[in-house]
């Protein structure tokens, strides 16, 4: 009796930790959105079912814990297993990526100031602002473990809001150069940009006067939001 017991508690030993892994690796449900709220004066992750309701703590959801600081630019990874974000600790703002099973943050740049994170549509790289530099600002693109940094939007653009289409062809940004900003496109690669927007289309651009910018599924649109105003545009 003592050597069938053995075996089948073996057995179900291991049904126990294949199906732990699985339920930790579950992928966030596509339903679930993810956005940011003002807690006692810092930014924290929350998540909410896509009809608003069971609105809650990020961490309370998932059962992890997270730093006491501020975080912003939330965005899921392609395959929903990550968080990218970035995360203000008081002194500097990096790029963090949160793995969701145990609240694991990897730090992905560490520049003192890069800002508006977005993943590649194959969630193999991550594009970036870099905003270290008090002059001027470009666009980088770094690997999803931080190594092998590109630089794709040269620092004299003063680029913000990287958007990567859909297809992965193209990144649109913003440009808050004196006099030439605007609505810009480069190709993945960096090369041949081409201004799709003009600043007097829309008004000034600046740090304190806030831009979006998404994608249509095709990548054949782009939305552009300013303040109360919506522009869209063939890409």
């Amino acid at each position: 009796m003592l050597r069938i017991a053995m075996p089948i508690f073996g057995l179900m030993l291991v049904i126990v930790t294949i199906l732990t892994v699985v339920e930790r690796r579950t992928p966030v449900p596509p339903s679930l959105i993810v956005y940011q709220v003002m807690v006692k004066g810092v930014w924290r992750p929350y998540v909410m079912a896509a009809d608003g309701s069971n609105q809650q703590p990020l961490e309370d959801y998932f059962d992890i814990d997270l730093p006491s600081g501020e975080f912003s630019e939330l965005q899921w990874s392609p395959d929903r297993l990550w968080l990218l974000a970035n995360y203000f600790d008081g002194i500097r703002e990096d790029v963090y990526r949160i793995r969701l099973r145990d609240g694991f943050m990897d730090q992905l740049t560490d520049n003192s100031f890069n800002i508006y994170p977005k993943w590649s549509p194959d969630g193999r790289s991550i594009i970036y602002s870099d905003l270290s530099s008090a002059a001027n600002n470009g666009v980088q693109r770094t690997r999803t473990d931080g190594h092998s940094t590109t630089i794709l939007i040269p620092p004299n653009m003063n680029a913000l809001e990287p958007a990567p289409s859909p297809d992965g062809r193209w990144i649109a940004f913003v440009s808050v150069r004196s006099g030439n900003g605007g609505l810009y496109r480069v190709n993945r690669d960096g090369l041949a940009i081409e201004q799709l927007f003009t600043e007097e289309a829309f008004g000034s651009v600046s740090y304190n006067n806030y831009v979006a910018i998404a994608w249509s599924p095709d990548s054949t649109l782009i939305a552009l939001s300013r303040f109360e105003s919506l522009y869209i545009l063939n890409a």
